[in-house]
């Protein structure tokens, strides 16, 4: 039964119909509804200057941009729901000791940052999410196939990528010398 309901889900998740209509049309949706969503933010009060530039028309720009990401995702989503296993997207909430073996730390201007600058490093943002893979014998396809480990490690945890985070500022490692 299990092989069977498998395969059902893999056959129609690589038709040629479900990649080019349903996956796109969704992606537009989505896009549509997070604009709207976020449409409030990007108004603002007239103003005398006629130079600025229209926040609002600046993110219609990015339409393109936004669907293609809502796309991946959600063949990302299409992909994972005909696997076995379960699988975690981890946010690391500010205040969490940083782990090497689960994150990369950088600056806030993207670059990587120097560990030996900070006593006890922790997070001050995460900026992308740590993706993990938890072992797991489903016997049906299952569409709740992302959970929440709430901090508990699963047995059979395999890191696919790590977490990216600004870490807390650092610690001055510097000596001040008084002159005169």
């Amino acid at each position: 039964m299990r092989n069977l309901d498998f395969a059902a889900h893999q056959s129609l998740i690589e038709e040629d119909f479900f990649q080019q209509h349903v996956i796109p049309r969704k992606a537009k949706s989505l896009a549509d509804r997070l604009s709207r969503t976020l449409a409030p933010l990007f108004r603002r009060e007239r103003s005398l200057n006629k130079s600025q530039t229209n926040p609002l028309r600046c993110w219609s720009k990015e339409r393109p941009n936004l669907i293609k990401i809502f796309e991946h995702a959600l063949r990302i989503k299409a992909d994972t729901v005909v696997s076995k296993d379960l699988f975690e997207v981890v946010l690391y909430t500010p205040g969490t000791p940083f782990q090497n073996d689960v994150m990369e730390a950088e600056t806030i201007e993207g670059v990587q940052a120097e560990l030996s600058f900070y006593k006890t490093p922790t997070v001050k943002l995460c900026l992308l999410p740590a993706f993990q893979i938890h072992d797991h014998d489903r016997k049906l396809v299952d569409y709740n196939n992302f959970v929440r480990s709430g901090g508990n490690q699963r047995s059979n945890t395999y890191q696919i990528t790590k977490a990216v985070v600004v870490l807390e500022q650092a610690e001055s490692n510097t000596v001040n010398l008084k002159i005169g």
